[in-house]
């Protein structure tokens, strides 16, 4: 028999599904301001059992791997990599983490700088 549990702590959220399926928030995506030019970085910082997926947004709109926007993924979280910032990256990004467990989103603003 399956049971859904909902756990909240102080710093994480844990949504356990069935035995050994678990998803977890261990930090909220951080903001970040860097100069036009510069590479800004977002980590994502949830995890899980099954190894969650990952998918990038920017403003709502799903964010593709590209030359430019760079994701890597580890079990333990992923890492979004926006190089040579432009002005028009500025806004919100958030980072959606699923496995069978569940759904966890995680956002946070980036503002890229004119004034450096």
């Amino acid at each position: 028999m399956s049971t859904l549990v909902t756990v909240l702590m102080l710093c994480c959220t844990v949504i356990s599904a069935t035995a050994g399926q678990t998803i977890k928030k261990s930090a909220e995506l951080e903001n970040a301001a860097v100069c036009i030019g510069y590479t800004a970085y977002f980590l994502c910082d949830i995890n899980g059992d099954p190894i969650p997926d990952y998918d990038w947004f920017h403003d709502g709109v799903k964010i593709n791997n590209t030359m430019r926007f760079n994701m890597r993924q580890t079990p333990q979280y992923s890492r979004l990599r926006i190089i040579n910032t432009i002005t028009t990256d500025s806004g919100e990004y958030t980072c959606k983490a699923f496995n069978a467990a569940g759904v966890i989103t995680t956002s946070g603003q980036l503002r890229v700088r004119t004034d450096c």
